[in-house]
């Protein structure tokens, strides 16, 4: 996968992962505005009783909707990378080509926490830890599985759950999570765990893959990621992930443009160079054979 696809499948798993809590505290929230309620409605009258419960449940559904949408969007996602589509070996990986070359040398001799360590050192590489599996296997090593267990995609009944509880909630205006999603609940995080990502760091996946992005960038690249950043910033509360990606690839393709435009503008620039350097020295020929010439007529 390239890039943005890893971007989106990390942004995916922690949406998936996250939403589901905030619309568990969304539920507590009211339950315990409730619970206010029921022990101090002595003092509110009884419309002022139905304004507060109108708000509370207003924040809770506003919430959860809000939720359930960006867990849809999310869903499609994992679906279409949980098989990490078009994830190639590189041989030429000077990192692989070290570790192959460790295993082979050592074969069954290799200790323990050497096989751990080589097999850690590719984590969120899963085309390159399925590979190494098989290595391992072929040399009798201990940690095959455990290579495949790092390359393992997300769970598809998770995934299936999951998506039971939005069509619940979409059909029914239920949200079945607590039932359905009983055993399955921390498989997001544990995938992100397998992956590498960072799940309660509390960063945006778009936003750092865009910082990483305008390291080292010229001016005008760097004018149009932290654009980008800002926009995704301040609207994290309410932009799916599907929307980060519009604005994450949008930027990345003006930003690659103005690479290219610069290196069009320098090629051209060369070769106009070039051109005049071309007929000011056919000029300067033509004037020495004009005067070699002349030298020799007076001869």
């Amino acid at each position: 996968m390239n890039q943005a696809q890893w971007t989106a499948y990390k942004s995916a798993l922690k949406t998936l992962d996250a939403g589901p809590k905030k619309i568990a505290q969304a539920r507590a929230e009211y339950d315990e505005a409730d619970r206010y309620m029921r022990e101090h409605k002595r003092i509110y009258s009884e419309v002022g009783q139905q304004n507060y419960y109108k708000t509370a449940k207003t924040k809770r559904d506003n919430t959860i909707k809000a939720e359930v949408g960006k867990i849809g969007k999310a869903l499609e996602v994992a679906r279409e990378l949980r098989n990490f589509p078009n994830e190639k070996i590189d041989l030429s990986d000077a990192k692989l080509q070290a570790a192959l070359n460790i295993v082979n040398l050592m074969g069954r001799k290799l200790p323990h926490a050497q096989q751990i360590s080589i097999i850690q050192d590719f984590q969120g590489r899963p085309a390159e830890l399925n590979f190494l599996a098989d290595v391992f296997d072929s040399q009798k090593l201990y940690y095959g599985s455990y290579a495949r267990e790092m390359a393992k995609p997300i769970s598809q009944e998770a995934l299936d759950n999951l998506d039971y509880c939005v069509g619940a909630y979409e059909m029914l205006g239920q949200w079945p999570f607590d039932e359905k999603c009983y055993w399955t609940q921390h498989e997001f995080e544990e995938a992100a765990s397998r992956y590498g990502f960072n799940m309660t760091d509390g960063k945006d996946a778009y936003v750092e893959a865009l910082k990483a992005a305008r390291e080292g960038k010229s001016v005008e690249e760097q004018r149009i990621l932290s654009s980008a950043i800002t926009q995704i910033q301040n609207g994290r509360e309410h932009l799916t992930d599907a929307q980060k990606a519009e604005i994450f690839n949008d930027a990345t393709a003006k930003a690659k443009a103005v690479v290219e435009n610069a290196e069009a503008r320098e090629i051209n620039k060369q070769a106009v160079t070039q051109g005049l350097m071309d007929v000011i020295n056919t000029v300067h020929e033509a004037q020495e054979n004009a005067v070699k010439g002349a030298g020799n007529d007076g001869a």
